[in-house]
């Protein structure tokens, strides 16, 4: 199958009213605030700042996170000596509500699945088990919506050594109800995503380092917010929901909101789907 797709099966996702056009600051639930979640509370409080002046109402962020500080946190994350042993999630909003004036709130106890997710969720996490809670939440408030049509979003982030992605999707399976148009999440792409056996924390920066090349965080979420994130705000729309970045290779790849593109991947759309396999009893692997 040739990778390259014509523009013309390329779709176009627009922001949600309560977005853009919203008088209320727009609640944002992240979860997860270690070097990832950082990076990305970094990235909501400039563009708070931006939206602000531009008379948007901004953001209001919801934090959580049950770790503490270790020492090996220190300076790879965005922590000092000082904070260790405090609550991660404390220790951030603190810093960011004193520093902007805001008054963003940190919860020091991890995400689960009775806690609402809102409308806009932003997951940067390790923990596949995590995700699948997210994915199997969204489905469960589907069930019980009775063709309540609200797009939600879900932005998530996850790395690996060198390498990382970040996925805008859709938390409700309607999606984009006016524009047809719903954005697959990373669980549609990865619906096997499982967590592995080497997950536990590292006990030195320097054994940190040597599992995680320098600046993988940074380098994915400022490159999301820039080509995701903030294009949705400041232009109302965009045409990729996707990146995969590779720092070795000095690679940032876009996925566009494309059928094409997205088979390459494995994922359908539902109704898509549906056709295929009426059309033949074997399915064919892209």
């Amino acid at each position: 199958m040739s990778t390259h797709t014509p523009h013309s099966t390329r779709q176009t996702f627009y922001a949600p009213e309560w977005l853009i056009g919203t008088r209320q600051p727009v609640p944002i639930t992240v979860i997860g605030a270690g070097g990832t979640g950082g990076e990305v509370l970094d990235q909501l409080c400039r563009l708070h700042a931006t939206l602000r002046a531009l008379d948007h109402p901004g953001l209001h962020v919801t934090l959580y996170d049950g770790d503490t500080v270790s020492e090996s946190n220190v300076g790879r994350q965005r922590f000092s000596a000082l904070d260790v042993g405090q609550y991660k999630a404390n220790v951030l909003i603190n810093r960011i509500n004193l520093f902007y004036g805001l008054s963003w709130q940190g919860i020091p106890a991890d995400w689960s699945p009775e806690v609402n997710l809102g409308d806009f969720a932003i997951s940067a996490t390790d923990s596949a088990a995590v995700r699948h809670a997210i994915a199997d939440t969204a489905d469960d408030l589907n069930t019980r919506s009775f063709g309540f049509s609200r797009q939600r979003l879900w932005l998530d982030f996850g790395n690996g050594r060198t390498d990382g992605q970040a996925v805008l999707g859709h938390l409700n399976a309607g999606g984009d109800t006016q524009n047809g148009v719903r954005l697959p999440h990373i669980i549609d792409f990865y619906p096997d995503m499982a967590d592995g056996n080497d997950d536990g924390p590292s006990c030195s920066v320097a054994e940190a380092l040597r599992s995680q090349a320098f600046g993988v965080n940074a380098a994915l979420v400022t490159s999301a917010f820039s080509t995701l994130i903030w294009p949705l705000f400041r232009h109302g729309s965009i045409d990729r929901h996707a990146l995969f970045m590779d720092v070795a290779e000095g690679s940032v790849q876009p996925l566009h909101i494309d059928p094409v593109e997205w088979s390459l991947l494995g994922y359908f759309p539902p109704h898509e789907a549906s056709a295929t396999s009426d059309a033949s009893d074997s399915p064919t692997m892209g």
